[in-house]
């Protein structure tokens, strides 16, 4: 589940973020966001 849930955060962030951000930005963005989304699920405990 935990998995389901990290992807499908990641591709809603990338896929906002594409579209209203310049290249360079929603990489950047991405990866910084997709870092902490994946603490949050993983790492965190939050979730379980």
């Amino acid at each position: 589940m935990q998995r389901k849930l990290f992807w499908l955060g990641f591709v809603g962030i990338s896929l906002f973020s594409s579209f209203t951000l310049s290249f360079i930005s929603a990489t950047l963005v991405t990866i910084l966001v997709g870092a902490l989304w994946w603490w949050v699920v993983y790492r965190s405990g939050y979730l379980s």
